[in-house]
């Protein structure tokens, strides 16, 4: 581990935090919630982000420019308050020999934190191993596509729009502006498993819980298997949705503090903000997201006592929320129009049999069975029988009529929090593979489970006791010691192989899959794809189906770098109808002058889509069905005409030739 990552991952959050001084506009630093506030600055990034993209303007100077007027709020605010930052100083000293012990045991979970943090960052910066398709095909080209050209766009052959709005990969072009792609894994398994633990103790302290609840929540929360296989938002995704907890929470305080029609536009603001934010990290969150806005407006205004000031601040919510995902609609719009279109006007001819609905299992997602990535099913569906109980009792809670506004608004954001998993982790199990589903799940139930613990450890919804009843209290912490019991082994195990092999995949990996890893990305490789690529004309775009695009020159040439689930996308329109004239024009129609493919180890990737084929879940036999038959149309193309170049499995055809 070197310092460079560090100092990095250390200035984003710190630039971070400095946004989201900005954006509340306070003038003190010590009302400062340094995590929520961190968050909220992120998800303020997030929303720059589709502006800087649209205008085709996230360069790295951009991104600096950003990092660094971060840094310039937080250094601005520090400097404003140094005077009451001594006077706090000298006002609190040590009141007596009994504060230094009862700080240090306070200080517990903090401890507990770093020294996870730690264990993973050694390891992990920098990573060793990735994913050969989600991570080779997908998560690393994107952030240096943008950096390279200024925008996401700009390849209508890979899911950018389907799976994302791109969101998380403008947030890893900040973690790859001084530091190289090995380091993208440690952007959130390191640095947003550590804001999401910073978001956990912060929600702690304004709940009032006790240390210990809070140091058994904080196990639990580390405990449970994230279930990674790529270096999308895991943990980030995570640090948002407790942010959400928080910014509601914080919410229904103002609402509380505020006089007779004083709106509280900021916090509704903000939690706008973080939602917008979330549903651009990625789409697997849009079920949350909407789930708990559903059920948090409406309770809202269920609870309140002025309803029309409980509806202007649902307005300002919805209000926010919608601008903020604006400019990365925007970005998408066309693709998305001509995606609607499709859908009325479908192609006459399709080597398919039809749309398969989707096709998955529920009943899987609480069975013995071993999962594919780690951990049992049952581990997972006994955690979300634990979040029905809890956010069961917190809707009980709201009917009745005799608990304080302030006491039922916190009950609903338990139910909101508790209910949206819920409905994530069963609306997952309907459309996907039960693996898939639960490593969907895992960042929102890395996120929900926690908070609903410490929600558990609360006396009465709303009163912040640190000393409920005793049947509660035994209640509260036996839910996380059972993730820390049935899933502990996992973190250890997983911290086994971060040190053994530098990485985070939880299925297994064979060494023929490390050597090949290794082999990819050797700069033997990366020089060989360069080569090939210089013997094209600059300017010209390259249609590229090879094992790590990422090492391609994106500024040099554009590229259209192919995703077999891409080509599902309803704005490539390609024609199926096995003529090979046909898918000539229709590359050239493109704008394609040339064709870069790979065989080479795991470059070779018919073997995986004819076990699409035979997948019984909805959508894989498809996606199968049609990377086939481009690879075949491809096949016949270039069968045609002789290479360009051709050396060790890479082969580069001109179409104009």
């Amino acid at each position: 581990m070197k310092l460079l990552p560090i100092i990095v991952f250390v200035a984003l959050l710190l630039a971070c935090y400095g946004w989201g001084l900005a954006l509340v506009r306070r003038r003190s630093i010590f009302d400062k919630d340094f995590a929520f506030l961190s968050v909220a600055g992120l998800a303020f990034l997030v929303f720059l982000g589709g502006i800087l993209n649209l205008a085709r303007l996230a360069y790295p100077a951009a991104l600096y420019i950003l990092l660094l007027s971060g840094l310039a709020f937080l250094v601005f605010h520090c400097s404003a308050n140094v005077k009451m930052l001594l006077a706090t100083w000298r006002v609190n000293g040590y009141a007596g020999p009994d504060k230094p012990r009862l700080m240090a045991v306070q200080a517990l979970p903090a401890v507990i934190l770093l020294a996870a943090v730690c264990s993973l960052a050694y390891p992990l910066l920098p990573a060793e191993v990735f994913n050969f398709d989600d991570d080779f095909q997908t998560y690393i080209p994107r952030p240096l596509r943008m950096l390279q050209t200024g925008t996401l766009l700009g390849n209508p052959f890979e899911v950018l729009g389907f799976d994302t709005l791109g969101g998380h990969a403008f947030l890893q072009g900040f973690a790859m502006l001084g530091l190289p792609a090995e380091y993208l894994l440690g952007f959130d398994a390191v640095w947003g498993f550590a804001l999401a633990g910073l978001l956990l103790l912060a929600i702690a302290r304004k709940l009032k819980v006790h240390w210990i609840h809070t140091t058994l929540a904080l196990l639990g929360f580390i405990a449970i298997n994230p279930q990674s296989v790529n270096v999308s938002a895991l943990y980030i995704g995570s640090a948002v949705i407790l942010g959400i907890c928080f910014a509601s929470l914080h919410l229904l305080d103002q609402m509380e503090k505020s006089g007779t029609g004083d709106i509280p536009i900021v916090a509704a603001g903000i939690l706008g903000l973080l939602l917008a934010g979330l549903i651009a990290l990625k789409y697997t969150f849009l079920s949350f997201a909407l789930t708990y806005a559903a059920i948090f407006l409406a309770g809202v205004l269920m609870i309140a006592d002025e309803k029309r000031k409980a509806l202007k601040i649902c307005g300002i919510i919805i209000l926010g929320a919608f601008l903020a995902l604006l400019p990365w609609f925007a970005l998408h719009a066309t693709n998305y129009l001509i995606a609607v279109r499709e859908i009325f006007h479908p192609p006459a001819v399709a080597i398919d049999q039809g749309v398969r609905l989707p096709s998955g299992d529920i009943a899987q997602l609480f069975s013995t069975r071993i999962t594919n990535y780690g951990g049992w099913f049952l581990s997972y569906g006994i955690m979300v029988l634990m979040l029905c109980a809890i956010g069961g009792h917190a809707c009980f809670s709201i009917l009745r009529n005799r608990t304080a506004p302030l006491q039922r608004g916190y009950s609903l954001v338990v139910a909101a929090a508790c209910m949206a998993a819920v409905t994530t982790y069963l609306f997952n199990g309907f459309v996907a593979s039960p693996a898939v589903a639960l490593r969907y799940s895992c960042p929102v139930l890395i996120a929900a489970l926690p908070f609903a613990w410490l929600s558990a450890a609360v006396a009465k919804p709303g009163e912040l006791s640190q000393h409920p009843p005793k049947a509660q209290m035994i209640l509260a912490m036996s839910m996380p010691l059972f993730a820390i019991i049935f899933l502990g082994g996992s973190f250890v195990a997983r911290i086994k192989l971060a040190y053994a092999q530098h990485m985070t995949i939880s299925f297994p990996v064979s060494k023929a899959y490390l050597r090949e890893n290794r082999t990819l990305t050797s700069p033997e490789t990366s020089r060989l794809i360069r080569e090939a690529q210089n013997k094209t004309a600059p300017g010209q775009k390259i249609l590229a189906w090879i094992s790590v695009p990422g090492q391609l020159d994106f500024a040099r040439n554009e590229i259209y770098s192919v995703r077999a689930q891409g080509l599902m996308n309803p704005w490539v329109n390609m024609p199926l109808n096995g003529n090979a004239n046909d898918m000539i024009q229709f590359l050239r129609s493109q704008g394609i002058r040339y064709i870069m493919l790979q065989d080479m180890g795991y470059g070779r990737f018919e073997e995986s889509y004819r076990e699409f084929l035979v997948s019984p879940y909805g959508g894989y036999a498809q996606v199968g069905e049609r990377a086939l038959y481009f690879r075949k149309m491809l096949a016949l193309i270039t069968n045609e005409a002789p290479p360009v170049f051709y050396v060790d499995g890479v082969t580069l055809f001109d179409l104009q030739q």
